[in-house]
């Protein structure tokens, strides 16, 4: 079985606060936390995958930081780039 997931943080006008964050990377350090925990205590997978775009180095932060770690990058079709591929064992 392959699960699929994508967390899109846009910013908005005029800005939506945060009261008592500390960075912009919170509220998707957050939800990356809820689809691991998810994906470990209800679907039990055991391990996941993700892409990032290769611009994007914000989500390379937070997925490195959510215990990730880099495995190469992959050819996306959408884009026609190489995009940089993160591994995590549970």
């Amino acid at each position: 079985m392959v699960l699929s997931v994508a967390i899109w943080l846009l910013k908005s006008e005029p800005p939506v606060p945060f009261p008592g964050r500390l960075s912009v990377s919170e509220p998707a350090d957050e939800a990356g936390r809820a689809v691991i925990q998810y994906a470990a205590e209800v679907l039990k997978v055991q391990s996941l995958f993700a892409g990032r775009h290769p611009a994007n180095d914000a989500s390379g932060r937070v997925l490195t930081k959510l215990g990730f770690e880099r495995t190469g990058e992959e050819f996306y079709g959408p884009t026609k780039l190489l995009h940089h591929t993160y591994h995590l064992s549970m």
